[in-house]
């Protein structure tokens, strides 16, 4: 496991891979990876999350992989926009083709980011996405809801977003492990309910290394999203 700053340093870039999703723009040059800016230094605190897990699932979803089918199950009470999204976007098969374009150890596997469909865009994987919208959403950070308490705990599926605050789009990560160091600003829309296992085997492929090293980075081997299919429950 890696060191409280290890873990806030490898999470700012769930946000820095997130870039502009407006396809009409011409193409910037990046700037260099820098870490993200954390809230007043608070940290959701998931010690007692067994007894704290309360939040509402309103949908479950069936997300089917080239390594194993993982059932999401999502917080629409808690996430209402970012739920909603989700839903609208699998049910125009959005998801249906896009990689899993990170995985960072003991850490999370992110995915959603349409780009990756593209293999002469690989330069630019991470940094794509959409809403069913247009536009982008809104953070849903209520520090006194059920998921909240629960916080960023091994199993729970959260948007990823661009180094600022109403950002999210179509990416999202789940944690593979309990995360206590994540600071408290990445929408938390859901938990695995059933699938560690596929996540498990996600978490251990071999990557390309990366900014942040050997164990941080694109899948050698691409890894799939076959299908998306979210219900309400």
């Amino acid at each position: 496991m890696r060191s409280r700053f290890g873990i806030v340093l490898v999470l700012a870039t769930i946000a820095v891979m997130c870039g502009c999703t407006d396809g009409a723009q011409k193409p910037v040059e990046q700037p260099p990876l820098q870490q993200m800016e954390a809230p007043a230094p608070r940290v959701v605190d998931t010690s007692d999350h067994a007894s704290a897990d309360t939040a509402v699932i309103t949908h479950v979803g069936t997300l089917v992989t080239s390594m194993g089918t993982i059932t999401i199950g999502f917080y629409g009470v808690d996430a209402p926009r970012a739920v909603n999204n989700m839903v609208a976007l699998a049910a125009k098969r959005f998801y249906n083709g896009i990689l899993v374009h990170r995985v960072a150890r003991d850490l999370v596997v992110q995915m959603g980011d349409p780009k990756t469909k593209d293999a002469s865009a690989r330069a630019e994987w991470g940094r794509g996405g959409q809403t069913a919208d247009g536009k982008p959403l809104p953070d849903e950070l209520d520090s006194t809801s059920p998921s909240a308490r629960i916080g960023y705990q091994r199993g729970v599926v959260a948007m990823a977003h661009k180094p600022m605050p109403n950002s999210a789009t179509s990416q999202f990560f789940i944690c593979n492990t309990n995360a206590r160091a994540i600071p408290y600003q990445y929408t938390i829309v859901g938990r695995v309910l059933e699938g560690m296992d596929v996540v498990d085997k996600m978490n251990s492929v071999d990557v390309e290394p990366g900014s942040f090293g050997d164990t941080d980075g694109i899948p050698k081997k691409p890894i799939v999203i076959r299908s998306f299919v979210i219900k309400p429950q």
